[in-house]
This record gives C-alpha cells, sequence and structure tokens, in this order.
C-alpha cells in the first residue's frame, strides 16, 4: 500500500478538517461504491447495453436486429456519456428501466455498507454531494450517529437551497436517488433541465467559494466530475478557492488539468481494485490529534502507521 504521507496536499487538507471538519464537504463518484458490489458509470453502462444486446436478438426480422446491433454498438463505443444514457433509456421501456437500474445500484443484503462512507462522516463533515444513486451516504451516516439525515435531489431546489448555511448535516443527489425515480438524472435532457435552475448554480457556487470541498472514488476523466467543474468554478477564473482531490496515480496531463480548476490532488497508488488507500486514508485522518492541549500556530499532529491500522 503506497500513500505519501509527506504530500503537501495532504497536510493542508489533514489540518484543515481537523480543524474544523464543520466546513468540509465531501464529493463522493461511483467509486466509493465500488466495495458494496455496485458498478462504477461505465460498468453500468455496460450492462444495460449487454441486456439490450441480448433484447435485440427477439426482434422480428434480420434488419431490425441488425440495426438495433448496431445502434448499440455506436453506444457502446462512445465517451460521451449523457448521449450514451439518453439512448439506453430510449430503449429501454419506462418500467423495465427503473426495475433494472433499481436492481443494479441496489445493495445486497449481505454486503455491508462501505467503510469509507462511515469514516467521512465520523469525521464530523458538514454534509456529502453524491453522483451515484444508491443509500450508502444515507444508510452510513445512520450507522455512525444513529440518526436520520435530510437528503434531496437536484431537482428538489427548494428542498436543498438552505442545506449550505443551515446547521444540520446533509446528503444532495445531483443525478437523484434511487428510491425515487421522478428524481433520476440520465439524459441530456435531464441534464439541461437541472442545470437550468438557478437554486442549483447558486448551491455549487456557493459549496465552492465558501466550504473546503474533497472529492473521492472520482475518475479526473469522469463526465460527472468534468460537467460539475464547468459549471460550478467556470464563473470564478483565476479567483477559484483551493480544493482537494483523492487521486489514483494522477498523469502529470491530469495534475496540470486538475490544477486549472483549483483541485490539489492527494495521490496514492492503489494496491488492488478495491483502493483500500481511499480507507487508509481516512483512518489518517480520523486518528490525527494534537499534541499540545492549546492550539499551535503551526498545526502538529500524529500520524498512525500502515502497520497499525491494518495489522
Amino acid at each position: 500500500m503506497e500513500f505519501d504521507q509527506s504530500q503537501q496536499s495532504f497536510s493542508d487538507f489533514r489540518k484543515r478538517v481537523k480543524e474544523d471538519p464543520g466546513s468540509v464537504i465531501a464529493i463522493v463518484g461511483a467509486g466509493l461504491s465500488k466495495p458494496a458490489g455496485l458498478p462504477l458509470w461505465i460498468e453500468l453502462k455496460d450492462q444495460l447495453i449487454s441486456d439490450l444486446m441480448k433484447q435485440a436478438d427477439e426482434l422480428p426480422t434480420p434488419e431490425e436486429i441488425i440495426g438495433r446491433k448496431s445502434e448499440l454498438g455506436r453506444l457502446k463505443s462512445s465517451k460521451d456519456n449523457w448521449y450514451v444514457f439518453s439512448g439506453i433509456q430510449r430503449l429501454y421501456y419506462k418500467h423495465a428501466f427503473q426495475m433494472r437500474i433499481k436492481e443494479l445500484l441496489t445493495r445486497k443484503k449481505e454486503m455491508p455498507v462501505p467503510k469509507a462512507y462511515i469514516k467521512l462522516w465520523q469525521l464530523g463533515i458538514k454534509g456529502m454531494i453524491s453522483f451515484n444513486l444508491d443509500t450508502n451516504p444515507l444508510d452510513a451516516f445512520e450507522e455512525a450517529t444513529k440518526r436520520r439525515i435530510n437528503f434531496a435531489a437536484g431537482r428538489e431546489e427548494i428542498k436543498y437551497s438552505q442545506y449550505l448555511s443551515s446547521l444540520e448535516q446533509f446528503v444532495f443527489y445531483p443525478h437523484g436517488y434511487l428510491m425515487d425515480p421522478k428524481t433520476w438524472a440520465f439524459t441530456q435532457g435531464d441534464r439541461q433541465e437541472i442545470l437550468a435552475l438557478q437554486n442549483y448554480k447558486k448551491f455549487f457556487e456557493a459549496l465552492f467559494l465558501a466550504k473546503t470541498v474533497i472529492l473521492l472514488g472520482f475518475n479526473p476523466e469522469d463526465f460527472s466530475f468534468e460537467y460539475l467543474l464547468q459549471g460550478s468554478l467556470a464563473p470564478f477564473g483565476e479567483n477559484a478557492p483551493t480544493h482537494y482531490i483523492l487521486c489514483p496515480d494522477p498523469t502529470p496531463e491530469q495534475c496540470a488539468w486538475l490544477d486549472t480548476w483549483h483541485f490539489l490532488p492527494i495521490k496514492y497508488t492503489p494496491s488492488n481494485n478495491q483502493h483500500l488507500e481511499v480507507e487508509y486514508f481516512l483512518d489518517l485522518l480520523l486518528s490525527f490529534t494534537s499534541r499540545d492541549p492549546y492550539a499551535p500556530s503551526v498545526y502538529e499532529g500524529m500520524t498512525i502507521t500502515h502497520e497499525k491500522a491494518y495489522p
């Protein structure tokens, strides 16, 4: 397990979250739910297309079968996931699409809530923004605190308009939450509808201006990540505040691109596809305490070793 604790970005974020966890918002991607057996966006796309390929064989004529499979092949090769999911949803019966999404994104009873979600809440952070539809952020909060938490979807702008200024913790689902298909955002039309909401724009502008943001479970090339930055940070230009992303082995090109958006990468090298370094990173944050009972002018502390955290 490779995680460089001497990174300045790690030290800076550790200091911020320890001094004022209530000012920290975690934005989580599909990678954080992977340990629960849930698919990444690309895996979800591939599974839905595979389903439709099998259904295509049942079309009445060879011409229709060939045409449908050709269309699905174009969707599978496209890197524009908004276009892809627009096409997938169009080819599914509405009810069948909703049932299949719920099936694929529901955590099985035997699978525990991923520890990373629980540890984020144990840090005392203000809120979590999930670009997934699953219930892991809600379930983790209840497991960590024995309480329920307020939550809202991107379309429910009245519900989340006061989240950042209130004293309550929250979960915000820009793309909707699994329990209510009316909140989902899969298509290009859904995206445009949500981005046009004034409270949605104001929420993210206020978020990046007034809070400290840490992104986890994202690939820098993820479509959700890119449109989030373009829609929320573009108005600030070079005056955008600094935020953080926990990132597996970013390339120099990715680091330069992140820098243009004022995101500092906290780098790690994944030892396997479970990305246990994410939990290790959170354990380091949870265990970091000041040696001095009075707040020092230069923040000092102690860290745990990998051997202690993962015997």
